[in-house]
């Protein structure tokens, strides 16, 4: 592995590969608090051996010779340190370390998540100021369009008020027009200043102008 990693998540611990001490992972869940675990020297040899050949395969012989340190040993005893190394790691599912029948056993891990860098924060309130600038757009297009829609409103209404007093002129000047061609009734006799005597169908009515009141007998 290039720029290999200090330190590893391996199933429910943390290990810092050159340490063999192995930091328990506290989830909610436990009801009481487990405790860390160390490595023998013999587990700690043996995962180290697999990180370095991560991500091949490591055959059986060079795990032998890298833990044991070319001293001689029976075979037979890496599948007894595999076994004790998989409890140590609560590896029930033996997925941590992997065995590739016929060759040998690689180490499956995950890394240990880092903090987000503070840059990163800041360049995710840049699409936000965006689309901060976009509404404001959208609600000045949206205030236009209602003041453009009330002076429309506004000027239609004065242009049918116009039309209407135009029309409304337009008929009394032609009442007026009538009133002033017309012929004078010929029964009236003047009183005096105020006072008109009028003749209608036979019957005599006074009219007196300063008070618009017709009087008939």
């Amino acid at each position: 592995m290039n720029d290999r990693p200090d330190t590893l998540t391996l199933g429910n611990f943390t290990w810092h590969v050159n340490s063999r001490r192995l930091e328990r992972i506290h989830r909610e869940e436990s009801e009481q608090p487990l405790q860390d675990v160390t490595l023998t020297y013999k587990q700690f040899r043996l995962l180290k051996c697999l990180f370095d050949a991560y991500p091949n395969v490591l055959e059986r012989e060079k795990i032998v010779d890298y833990v044991w340190e070319s001293k001689p040993t029976s075979t037979e005893s890496l599948p007894q340190l595999i076994n004790r190394t998989r409890q140590t790691l609560e590896d029930i599912e033996k997925c941590i370390l992997v065995n590739e029948p016929g060759v040998g056993y690689s180490l499956s891990f995950t890394l240990e998540l880092e903090p987000v860098p503070d840059t990163q924060c800041e360049v995710t309130l840049i699409p936000r100021y965006d689309q901060n600038i976009n509404g404001l757009d959208e609600q000045k297009s949206g205030s236009k369009n209602i003041l453009w829609r009330t002076i429309f409103l506004v000027a239609f209404a004065l242009s049918v008020i116009n039309v209407w007093h135009a029309a409304e002129a337009i008929y009394y000047h032609s009442d007026f027009k009538r009133v002033l061609q017309a012929k004078p009734y010929p029964h009236t006799t003047p009183l005096d200043g105020d006072k008109i005597l009028v003749k209608i169908d036979g019957h005599e009515c006074t009219y007196e102008k300063s008070k618009l009141l017709l009087k008939c007998s």
